[in-house]
């Protein structure tokens, strides 16, 4: 009787100590994937006449800038646009924004591309006069790239006033809810800003690392880049891919 007395006490130390096993803590996960239902709609080019991007282009000498590939054609709700690149050569670049309307230069820069597939972020500074609300401009970066016939790519901006039932929404919503709210407006460069500072702010989380891959497939850049899509869509952010060479830069006056 001793004995089964104690082969009961064993077996109940023996499964007390699984349960408590059990209860622990597992090791912290990696933030799971949550699709956004993003859809990026088109805006509209609006009547004839509104610039044409029949020369424009989104590569040039291994400098990619990421907007819709198939049109050129982006429009913000930001003062100052910014501009996503992407650069295989490092180099001298320089930057141009004129007014479609005027043929005027309104801003101009000289820029550092550093080597390297990463992603990073170019913000025309607050020097530069803001952008005027519905009017054209076409935005140029220029790669110092000898030998290289077409070193240029270019295309459109405009600035465009939210309604005032977007701005609520936007105002009230989480990044999640923002990214799909900016990407059905048609503003390109806002729903890549919003991503990827979510993906700068919390790089373990995969939903915004999706989102961009999202964005730029639904852009056409699948299409535009073939086999080296995967690659360029997952490639790193990095503050240092372009960075300026005129602290300043120029802002065109009147004479």
């Amino acid at each position: 009787m001793a004995q089964l007395r104690s082969h009961y006490s064993l077996l109940a130390s023996t499964t007390a100590l699984l349960v408590t096993c059990m209860a622990l803590p597992t090791l912290a996960q990696p933030f799971p994937s949550t699709p956004l239902d993003l859809r990026y709609n088109p805006p509209n080019r609006g009547a004839p006449g509104e610039a044409s991007t029949r020369d424009a282009g989104s590569r040039g000498c291994g400098l990619l800038a990421f907007e819709p590939a198939q049109t050129h054609w982006g429009e913000t709700l930001q003062l100052r646009p910014t501009f996503w690149l992407n650069g295989t050569n490092a180099g001298e670049v320089a930057f141009v924004l004129t007014s479609e309307t005027t043929g005027e230069v309104v801003y101009e820069e000289t820029l550092t591309l550093n080597e390297g597939n990463q992603v990073g972020a170019y913000t025309v500074p607050e020097t530069a006069p803001p952008l005027a609300v519905n009017e054209i401009y076409r935005w140029q970066f220029t790669l110092d790239c000898p030998g290289d016939p077409d070193p240029n790519i270019n295309g459109v901006v405009i600035r465009r006033e939210p309604d005032s039932n977007l701005s609520e929404q936007l105002a009230a919503a989480p990044p999640q809810e923002q990214v799909v709210l900016l990407a059905a407006a048609g503003f390109w460069s806002d729903t890549a800003q919003v991503i990827n500072q979510q993906r700068l702010e919390n790089p373990d989380d995969e939903t915004f690392q999706a989102a961009w891959t999202d964005l730029l497939q639904q852009g056409g850049w699948a299409e535009e880049l073939g086999e080296g899509f995967d690659e360029i869509a997952t490639a790193p952010l990095s503050p240092n891919v372009i960075t300026p060479r005129t602290p300043n830069g120029c802002t065109r006056q009147e004479e």
